[in-house]
């Protein structure tokens, strides 16, 4: 079992933090709705409200900056020394969102291919997939494809939201990122996946990032939450008589029909 590492700080989020790039985002979302919000203030009040916990995969080629990245946004520290992830480490993250406690689970995977038999069964079940390359390698861009199949062969039944974030931006001059960027946009469109560029080394954008990926599985198991109570809902009918006019009386039935109008 990895090592469990959990601080115990928690981040406030009340405003909805929005996309790296509108275009490069499949979840165009931009704010709370208004139910999500209502329901969250009602559940503030209730005696056994319960803590959400979400499950976050981090998938990618080796050496591409995983660990560095959820090192950074946890513990707020950078080093370019970090051995090479054996297996799967394991981080907790906390949250406050909209005065609701929130887990983020962080499952740190390892990149090389003798350790995908034990990674990949740490995919299933996960509400969210962090797809990691560098920015100054194309080839990690190029196997983002092959993370993508691969966590989505262990969660068919109920696929996360997908986030594809590119690092070691720092590495690179504007014209050559955005070069890179454009490329990677098109990668991320085709996968159904939002578009992040990221720096561990100066911090630049980890932190909006991390609290994004929050925010967004955070609003999905809430409307979960909303959608099953609505299905739970005992259904009321009137006791209304509704007259029919001009249509043929079927054979056998009275003057009158009853209408059920779910109220």
């Amino acid at each position: 079992m990895p090592e469990i590492m959990e601080n115990p700080n928690e981040r406030t989020i009340h405003l909805f933090p929005l996309a790296y790039n509108t275009d490069a985002t499949p979840y165009r979302k931009f704010r709370f709705d208004a139910a999500i919000r209502e329901y969250c203030d009602r559940d503030v009040m209730t005696p056994k409200s319960h803590l959400r916990v979400a499950k976050c995969v981090v998938v990618g080629d080796i050496s591409v900056g995983k660990t560095t990245l959820i090192n950074r946004f946890a513990y707020n520290v950078f080093a370019n020394n970090y051995k090479a992830t054996i297996g799967v480490d394991f981080d907790v993250q906390k949250f406050n969102i909209l005065d609701i406690p929130f887990n983020l689970q962080i499952w740190d995977t390892a990149g090389q291919e003798r350790f995908k038999c034990i990674t990949s069964t740490y995919y299933r079940g996960a509400h969210v997939a962090i797809i990691v390359f560098d920015l100054s390698n194309v080839s990690s861009l190029s196997s983002t494809k092959k993370w993508y199949q691969d966590v989505m062969a262990s969660n068919s039944f109920r696929p996360p939201l997908v986030f594809m974030v590119g690092t070691k931006k720092e590495m690179l001059r504007d014209t050559t990122l955005e070069f890179v960027e454009d490329n990677a946009i098109q990668v991320a469109k085709e996968l159904g996946a939002e578009y992040w560029s990221v720096s561990s080394k100066t911090g630049q954008g980890v932190e909006p990032f991390f609290n994004r990926v929050a925010v967004l599985t955070f609003q999905e198991m809430i409307q979960r939450e909303i959608n099953a109570s609505r299905v739970d809902r005992p259904v009321v009918y009137s006791n209304k008589f509704i007259k029919l006019s001009n249509n043929k009386k079927p054979k056998g039935c009275k003057k009158y029909w009853v209408s059920c109008a779910r109220l």
